[in-house]
């Protein structure tokens, strides 16, 4: 009869203290990264934030008249090595995509002149579906929560969110052509 009291005094000691451990656990997680979490959430079920905002050459782009393409929203900045390493590849995919797909390069450069002169490094940039804002007060980053540089976010035809890309990639391959084909199909 002893060690029965002692084998349940020791079950509901692991039970009680898993309890604690798991309270202590969902209390100590920074309110940031579920913040984080809901937006993310938010803008793949109801959509991401719409805007409008005027391009370095004055141009308006207006997020809501883009539905029916896939638009790549890229939150970069020239100073970035990693945002500078997937240009290349951004600028073929969109040439490649042939109209289905719209990027949105918004810059978090300190002034247009370093805007300006690291464009002169990408003469194809100057695309009719690649449109740059340079984001001066910082408002289209915080919209969209961008933490880090480079920070892209795929666009499905109805403006909610496929994927969020943290850090680089190779945005022209085969694979990532076929990815975003089934992501203008409507559903």
């Amino acid at each position: 009869m002893r060690i029965f009291k002692v084998i349940l005094a020791g079950l509901i000691s692991l039970v009680f203290l898993t309890g604690l451990f798991w309270f202590w656990k969902e209390k100590s997680k920074p309110a940031e990264s579920i913040d984080v979490i809901s937006r993310i959430d938010r803008m793949e079920k109801e959509g991401t934030p719409i805007f409008t905002s005027k391009t370095i050459d004055g141009n308006e782009v207006n997020l809501d008249k883009m539905r029916g393409k896939v638009i790549i929203v890229n939150m970069w900045a020239s100073w970035c090595g990693p945002c500078i390493e997937e240009v290349p590849s951004l600028i073929s995919l969109v040439e490649a995509m042939k109209g289905d797909v719209e990027l949105i390069a918004i810059s978090e450069d300190s002034s247009l002149e370093d805007i300006q002169s690291f464009l002169k490094s990408f003469p194809k940039i100057k695309h009719p579906n690649i449109h740059i804002i340079w984001d001066n007060d910082k408002k289209l980053m915080k919209l969209y929560g961008t933490e880090r540089l480079p920070e892209s976010y795929v666009l499905n035809s109805e403006l909610k969110l496929a994927k969020k890309i943290v850090g680089t990639i190779n945005w022209h391959t085969p694979d990532s052509v076929e990815y975003l084909k089934t992501l203008l199909i409507t559903k």
